[in-house]
């Protein structure tokens, strides 16, 4: 009797032995890493070269890809994962394709530079900017909203960055401006663009007449933001005149005026004459408040009409916190 139950004991121990090995095989296979496609490789391959600062030529004939493939894989590549590799070059970053016209196939990927070959300091900002978006975002707690973190990028740019031109690319680029401590308004802009998608914040770039500033969403509904004149007429409006402004404000009744013609979406080509229309934030009261405005634990700290207060952003809980001459913060 107990050397059928050993016998049988054996059997399902085998079983179950077996049952293991072909579940484990079968395990093997479906995780079976799947081959990239070719456009997936191109992919990779893109934004190593961005993200690496590599120049060499990159042999891509075995892809078999044609150029427009090719060409639509870059664009999307620098408007999201590449993105701010792409901030971070000192001249505007473009991808050279090389193609046999008879074939209409892409053979040769290589980066270059206008104006140069190499920017040896790519790398250098990359890592510098990678660890300033790091301690902004440490900067942040769980209690601050979208329009906190606009606000809280607008006081950094502007404390952090100067308005001047130097006839030289880099003012008008977002790193460079940051890292330089000077730039323009295509620059301050680009930043502030930047952050804002580093914090998930949905946002582009306008222009018109000769200047560059940014619609951002909050809370589903567009708003101007402009650094630039944030910073340059801080002495008379504020640092925070700019900031949350809608289409007739920007053009009409605003003392210094913006104007464009349509709006352009900088990433996806679409055109709009039609940013903004919410009246939410024309009686904001941060509007009012020149100076730099500072963030701790759910309120902002700022001197306005001789005293020092603090309110949430919506502006429905404000502190008299001292009364005086020559307050600051």
């Amino acid at each position: 009797m107990n050397r059928n139950k050993r016998k049988i004991r054996n059997r399902i121990t085998s079983a179950v032995l077996l049952l293991c090995m072909i579940l484990t095989c079968f395990s093997s296979v479906s995780n079976a890493t799947t081959p990239l496609t070719p456009e997936e490789q191109f992919r990779q391959l893109y934004l190593r070269l961005l993200e690496t600062g590599d120049h060499s030529q990159q042999d891509i004939t075995d892809l078999n890809l044609p150029y427009m493939t090719c060409y639509d894989i870059m664009q999307d590549v620098k408007e999201n994962e590449g993105y701010l590799a792409c901030q971070c070059y000192e001249n505007y970053c473009i991808l050279q394709l090389d193609q046999y016209v008879t074939i209409d196939k892409v053979t040769y990927l290589q980066k270059f530079h206008l104006g140069e070959t190499e920017d040896t300091g790519f790398l250098e900002r990359y890592t510098k900017i990678k660890e300033i978006i790091a301690n902004m975002k440490n900067s942040f707690d769980d209690k601050m909203s979208d329009l906190d973190k606009l606000l809280w990028i607008n006081e950094y740019i502007v404390e952090n960055v100067t308005y001047k031109n130097t006839n030289s690319s880099s003012d008008y680029l977002a790193v460079p401006t940051l890292l330089n401590g000077y730039g323009v308004c295509s620059g301050y802009a680009r930043l502030m663009v930047l952050f804002l998608k580093e914090c998930g914040i949905p946002c582009r770039l306008v222009s018109g007449g000769d200047h560059a500033w940014v619609a951002v969403n909050i809370d589903g509904k567009w708003y101007h933001a402009d650094p630039t004149w944030d910073d340059t007429y801080a002495g008379s409006k504020g640092t925070h005149y700019f900031l949350m402004r809608n289409d007739d404000e920007f053009r009409n009744t605003m003392s210094v005026k913006h104007t464009w013609t349509d709006e352009t979406d900088y990433y996806t080509g679409e055109v709009s004459t039609t940013v903004s229309t919410s009246t939410e934030y024309t009686d904001w009261y941060v509007h009012d408040v020149r100076n730099r405005m500072y963030y701790y634990d759910g309120y902002w700290y700022y001197v306005l009409n001789n005293a020092v207060r603090k309110n949430n952003i919506q502006g429905t809980d404000e502190t008299i916190i001292c009364e005086g001459n020559n307050l600051s913060v």
